[in-house]
């Protein structure tokens, strides 16, 4: 079975992500979708003496999310495609709880909501989404809440020379098996003149290993000084339905005080920006 986590914190931004998941769902055979509330506080339940207001909360939270999943959709006017869904709540912090419930559950995707701006708060500690595309072991897709549903028919797989993609070529060859999408890996080459000759050689080696890939593809080098608007005139020309993109493992400090790639992207271009991880 395919296991999609959506976090859920009843905004329209996390709405937005459980309608893409539920329509992107159904491209899988046996799939199930599994909408988290993280119950934001830290909860430490082996020192607490009475639990009836903690059931009541948790219990408070289910319904909402089912209220979310039968009733707003009908008052927003959005028909969702019948999908096996199951609702958990668990108390703590979203920048810690929604990836370590994805690792402990075995979640193969995680479907969530992002928007254009950010409190104070999220930009010093940073923000769930970016989080969760850090430290998350499985890949991560961000969804803006203006985004609506397309079937993925062509997606655009950026890279560059210093990502070790072949764990994400793997993940990635998985996952396009189901959905078919014509791709185009591309490399922004900047003033550098980069050297990608290595990943274009794993790009041909991973995809060809086992069999002819059930999928179109091609390999694009592009010009252009700043990547992000270069890849934003790209996936607007080529009429992208996806943009993959790479998270590199990077240092501490470079973690915490960084603006993400992707989640800059997902913010400003309101494109489903789809992360895979080095080494994962």
């Amino acid at each position: 079975m395919y296991r999609i986590l959506v976090p859920l914190d009843f905004y329209k931004t996390s709405f937005a992500a459980f309608n893409y998941a539920a329509n992107f769902s159904k491209l899988f055979p046996n799939v199930e979708i599994v909408l988290l509330h993280v119950i934001n506080g830290p909860f430490d339940t082996e020192n607490i003496v009475i639990f009836d207001p903690m059931l009541d909360i948790h219990e408070a939270a289910v319904k909402r999310l089912t209220i979310l999943q039968e009733e707003y959709a009908k008052k927003v006017g959005i028909k969702l495609p019948s999908v096996d869904v199951r609702k958990e709540a668990v108390f703590g912090l979203p920048e810690t709880e929604i990836y370590e419930y994805a690792k402990s559950h075995r979640i193969d995707m995680i479907i969530m909501g992002t928007r254009d701006k950010h409190n104070i708060f999220d930009k010093v500690l940073g923000s769930a989404s970016a989080t969760t595309v850090r430290k998350a072991h499985c890949p991560v897709m961000l969804i803006h809440e203006n985004v609506k549903y397309n079937t993925p028919e062509k997606i655009v797989f950026a890279f560059d020379e210093k990502s070790d993609i072949q764990d994400a070529l793997e993940r990635y060859w998985k996952l396009n098996s189901v959905l078919k999408a014509k791709t185009d890996f591309v490399h922004v080459n900047g003033k550098k003149k980069d050297n990608v000759s290595y990943q274009k050689a794993e790009i041909v080696e991973e995809l060809f290993e086992d069999n002819v890939p059930s999928f179109s593809f091609e390999i694009k080098t592009i010009e252009g000084v700043d990547v992000h608007a270069a890849l934003k005139d790209y996936c607007l020309f080529e009429k992208a339905d996806i943009l993959v993109m790479m998270h590199r493992k990077e240092g501490v400090f470079k973690n915490i005080f960084g603006t993400h790639h992707a989640v800059k992207m997902a913010q400003e271009f309101h494109l489903p920006v789809l992360v895979f991880h080095e080494g994962n």
